[in-house]
């Protein structure tokens, strides 16, 4: 069973793991354990710190020294590890290291009681000094001596800010804390002779691995990934072990990217796998560039181009700075460790990127080939290296990345034309391609993107069914459409988007075309209406009407019509709409109907509703069976056959009804129902029927269960304590005085009409 290898977090490793996995490093270590054997407990000691890069071992060789302190019964009879990881944001202040110590000590059964912070909140270095003297106390008492292991203890000198002194302080009078710790950067707190720790430290740097080491790493590897034969390759391509070494610049962790490639692509060259690796290093090196300032970036990108060490002064032209801020921008990058210095014989010193392979990474994704001829045998590398799926994986990546600024042209036109050239490739993601080229270059043969296309028909319906209105339009401005229909189309896309005043030009110029498409001036009236221009509407529906046989062009100007009350001519038109058959219109005739007073005519048109199998047309017959108070017809509307499945799915208002014909075991039943299928809230509205019809205790239950709904419908929550007489109402807020007020009123006004004989509530 292969185990899988860690590349961060070594703290989820088990002690032996560590052990078992530790084969580089060993010289330092080995001096760190000698260290600890030969150091009495009356004797000087030095603290440590290892310096190195990100990735080159500091803190698997932390956890080892951990490691051999809890397994090794010798050392454990003098010492207690505390290894404070990486990541050290909860270390503020000094006393947070020692609060972080005693939590880590108190796991290993030290017991130290906790001291309350506000004592000593007027003098924060005595809490540094009680805590750490409580750390002394609690190793005297077991005889043992701490090793502190921190990394990236940078960091924590730099949180500790003024406190360092008082560190320094108590490590010198104390010999019971010896600290080893980690660093990527050489800290001014370790060499600045103004400071606390000037020359305190020990410093050890972690140089690169040598090639020895290296082919133990990777035979390490090999056996923990099952593949043995690696020593083959080793002896078989001494190359691309000095390959990467060299672009590594022996970092373990940058290794390891190259492992999968170089068991599973042996037969390829240097150049070809680093093209693949490339990708699995992007994470990595993403996140390494995510620390910088974007001025910092641009140096850093700039210097990678010139891939040989280059000086500030030819810095300028591509960096477009001047030479004094590029110097500066420098320094900080060589404080950071990801530019080296190189001193000349002269004052004008040399730059380049530390680790060679971040520098390619930057040359492979944003310089890229230099010639476009290289796109065929660049295609022909891709198809050798990559199976299909992997090739497929490739590609959406690449066409991702087209989407961004900044990349190279020729790398983007060389990439794309390689991928778009491949047999493997499927047909959607050569459009991303296509249309991500477009982005980069206007030098795209129409051949190439008709060949691509085929039927720019369908890729654009499947851009609109998957809701993608902008790659819909980037398709539609390269596709060979008929003028009438592109603008039709970018109409639509830019309506979907929101974008009402490029819909509207698009719109216009398709529906005012001698060749007019009836959808065009459709969707164009429709925009007209909901922007409140009524004439320019009512002239693109007829015309819409006139150009085709769009139904809903007819029902949408009945609506119009009616909302201008022109009810002669809404009641035309809708009359139009159904006898083509447009069912929705029915509905909104008996409406129309109903506000003239022409109740019975109403009624038959709410009856055709539901006779053309519009089951929500129940809710309008109810409600104006209800309106008119007229039990009777209601309950045959309850028995008719088609009434159950509407009233499934609208248990709401259905309980109301039967709580108004005084069904009231049946009333039970349905609330029960509701509150089990309900998703989110009542509404204001059912409730507020639930009090017009006397379930005020019901409403308070519901309240008092559904906090969220006291919340959301506060006023309602004080309209039912002052219905009940409840001792809260007086804590009702004075600004609420008015609404709740005319809550009760509009429910003393509906109870008039159904219980006459009620007794009015409060107001």
């Amino acid at each position: 069973m292969s185990e899988v290898i860690i590349q961060y977090q070594n703290a989820n490793q088990s002690f032996q793991n560590v052990i078992d996995n530790f084969v580089i490093r060993k010289k330092e270590f080995e001096r760190i354990l000698s260290e600890l054997k030969n150091t009495s407990k009356e004797d000087s000691y030095e603290h440590f710190v290892f310096v190195g890069r990100r990735g080159s071992g500091k803190s698997t060789l932390l956890r080892r020294i951990q490691a051999e302190i809890e397994v090794n019964e010798s050392l454990k009879a003098d010492y207690i590890a505390v290894n404070l990881g990486e990541e050290q944001s909860g270390i503020y202040k000094l006393y947070d290291l020692w609060v972080y110590t005693i939590k880590d000590l108190n796991t290993q059964n030290f017991k130290i009681p906790e001291v309350d912070f506000r004592t000593y909140k007027n003098d924060l270095k005595a809490y540094s000094r009680v805590l750490h003297q409580q750390i002394i106390e609690a190793l005297r008492k077991t005889d043992k001596r701490l090793v502190l292991l921190i990394d990236n203890i940078d960091r924590v000198l730099k949180n500790a800010g003024e406190d360092t002194a008082l560190l320094r302080e108590l490590l010198m009078n104390f010999k019971e804390i010896r600290i080893i710790g980690g660093s990527t950067v050489m800290s001014e707190h370790f060499w600045k002779y103004d400071l606390p720790f000037y020359q305190f430290f020990s410093i050890k740097r972690l140089e690169s691995l040598s090639l020895a080491d290296i082919e133990t790493l990777l035979i390490h590897w090999a056996n923990i990934l099952g593949v043995p034969e690696i020593k083959n390759i080793i002896n078989k391509y001494p190359g691309k072990i000095q390959s990467i070494r060299m672009l590594t610049d022996g970092l373990p962790r940058t290794m390891l990217l190259f492992v999968d490639m170089l068991l599973k692509r042996t037969e390829q060259n240097g150049y070809s796998y680093l093209q693949a690796i490339v990708d699995k290093a992007t994470p990595i090196f993403q996140e390494r560039l995510n620390i910088l300032s974007p001025a910092q970036s641009k140096v850093i990108t700039e210097l990678a181009f010139f891939w040989e060490a280059a000086s500030v002064e030819q810095m300028i032209q591509p960096c477009s700075m001047d030479g004094k801020t590029i110097s500066a921008l420098l320094s900080q990058l060589v404080s950071l460790r990801f530019v080296e210095k190189l001193k000349t014989d002269n004052k004008n010193n040399l730059y380049r990127l530390e680790e060679r392979f971040f520098n390619l990474w930057i040359n492979m994704t944003q310089g890229g080939p230099q010639q476009r001829y290289e796109a065929k045998a660049l295609t022909e590398f891709l198809e050798t290296w990559y199976n299909n799926s992997e090739l497929q994986e490739l590609a959406e990546d690449f066409s991702k990345k087209l989407s961004q600024t900044g990349m190279k042209v020729d790398y983007a036109e060389s990439m794309s034309h390689a991928l778009l050239k491949s047999k493997a490739i499927a047909s959607d993601t050569k459009e991303d391609l296509i249309l991500g080229l477009t982005k980069h270059s206007s030098n795209i043969s129409q051949n190439l993107i008709k060949e691509t296309f085929g039927d720019f028909d369908s890729s654009v319906r499947k851009a609109f069914e998957e809701k993608d209105y902008l790659k819909a339009i980037e398709i539609l401005k390269i596709s060979d459409f008929p003028i009438i229909n592109l603008n039709f189309g970018l109409g639509l896309a830019n309506d979907k988007l929101g974008n009402k005043d490029l819909a509207e030009k698009y719109y216009k110029l398709a529906a005012d075309d001698n060749r007019g498409l009836d959808r065009a001036s459709y969707n164009l009236a429709f925009l007209y209406n909901e922007e409140g221009k009524i004439e320019l509407s009512e002239k693109y529906y007829k015309k819409a009407i006139e150009k085709g046989t769009l139904i809903e062009a007819i029902f949408n100007l009945a609506m119009l019509y009616q909302n201008q009350g022109k009810t002669t001519l809404a009641e035309k038109y809708y009359l139009e709409a159904i006898d083509k058959g447009y069912a929705d219109a029915i509905t909104n005739l008996a409406n129309l109907y109903y506000d003239e007073g022409k109740t019975d005519v109403a009624e038959k048109y709410y009856k055709r509703a539901i006779e053309e199998g519009d089951i929500n047309g129940f809710n309008n017959l109810l409600v104006f069976y209800y309106n008119q108070q007229n039990k009777h017809k209601l309950k045959d509307i309850l028995k008719h056959k088609m009434f159950e499945d509407w009233s499934k799915n609208n248990i709401d208002k259905n309980t109301i009804f039967l709580l108004y014909l005084g069904e009231m075991d049946a009333f039970y039943k349905g609330y029960q129902e509701y509150s089990i299928h309900k998703i989110e809230l009542f509404s204001d509205a059912f409730l507020i029927d639930l009090l017009i019809h006397q379930q005020s205790q019901t409403v308070f239950d519901y309240f008092q269960t559904e906090e969220k709904a006291k919340e959301a419908y506060k006023p309602l929550w004080y309209v039912v304590l002052n219905i009940l007489e409840h001792k809260e109402f007086q804590k009702m807020p004075p600004e609420l005085t008015e609404i709740v007020t005319d809550i009760i009123g509009e429910i003393n006004s509906k109870q008039a009409l159904f219980y006459p004989h009620l007794k009015k509530s409060k107001s």
